[in-house]
């Protein structure tokens, strides 16, 4: 019996960790393949653009960050080591869409720079523990 895509649990969006939608791939006559999962704004995210992102650590902090990748692919590295920052690899728990997905995409990397600073600035401002953002 074939899977419709409607039943399929929810998975979080490949690039920012929201809520997502299942991307499908035609397989074969009359199948198809889940090949990610999207939120409608990502889908939409062009190539070659930049991205903050935020992460929520264990302790309550909070992680801002920049980087040419989707948000939850450099997370991803992260949590593996790669490029990694050491309190997002010991503590990070989740990425945070709801703080940083309406200021993406970011045209240029200095612009992420910047962005990245401003958004940490916003944020300890707010009362939160804030590491990286510089």
């Amino acid at each position: 019996m074939a899977t419709k895509l409607a039943d399929l649990a929810r998975q979080p969006c490949d690039r920012c960790g929201g809520p997502g939608e299942p991307l499908a791939k035609r397989a074969g006559p009359g199948q198809v393949r889940v090949t990610g999962w999207r939120c409608w704004r990502c889908r939409h995210w062009p190539a070659g653009a930049y991205y903050v992102y935020v992460v929520e650590l264990e302790n309550g902090g909070l992680y801002v960050g920049q980087s040419a990748l989707y948000p939850a692919e450099r997370f991803s590295q992260h949590l593996t080591g790669y490029k990694a920052a050491a309190v997002v690899k010991r503590y990070g728990q989740r990425l945070r869409p709801d703080l940083f997905a309406e200021r993406n995409p970011i045209p240029s990397r200095e612009a992420a720079e910047r962005m990245e600073r401003h958004l940490a600035e916003e944020l300890a401002a707010a009362g939160h523990r804030v590491y990286g953002g510089h």
